[in-house]
């Protein structure tokens, strides 16, 4: 999935969905892989030792830090911000995602013009992985075939 958001990321016109520049898009892609890799590990673990209830909050915490993450390497990588934006830092991924209009997120999100769609595909790509990497129950086990009785 990575591999093909860098990709179409890459494609002169079409490309600019997901951000004017190509190179923020890239390294923010980059850090959305190793961020999902490690939380699918992690997902894995914590699935096996915790109760769903704990679980299922502490994944999607962990997703958010994750699209922040590469919403900051993103920003960061177009380098078009000044020192006192990074205070805003924590509310970039949801003014990205929403595609605030109006000055007060020209001031606070310094990708505002570049960011185009990014956000919303790795929003889509991240509960793809979420759902596919779901948690699994003893009733998902598949039946033995020996217990199967054909009739």
């Amino acid at each position: 999935m990575a591999a093909g958001a860098s990709g179409s990321a890459g494609v002169p016109g079409p490309g600019m969905l997901l951000g004017e520049v190509l190179a923020p898009a890239v390294a923010a892609i980059g850090v959305w892989l190793a961020g999902m890799l490690a939380l699918v590990a992690v997902s894995g673990v914590l699935t096996a030792r915790a109760p769903g209830v704990v679980a299922v909050p502490v994944v999607t915490v962990l997703a958010y830090v994750v699209l922040s993450a590469a919403t900051g390497a993103f920003a960061l990588t177009l380098r078009t911000f000044e020192s006192s934006m990074w205070a805003w830092s924590p509310l970039w991924y949801p003014i990205a995602l929403t595609g605030g209009e109006g000055m007060e997120y020209v001031r606070v999100w310094p990708a505002y013009d570049n960011t185009k769609f990014f956000p919303q595909v790795l929003t889509l790509l991240t509960v793809f992985v979420l759902a596919w990497r779901r948690p699994r129950s003893r009733a998902d086990v598949p039946a033995d075939p020996k217990d199967l009785v054909v009739a």
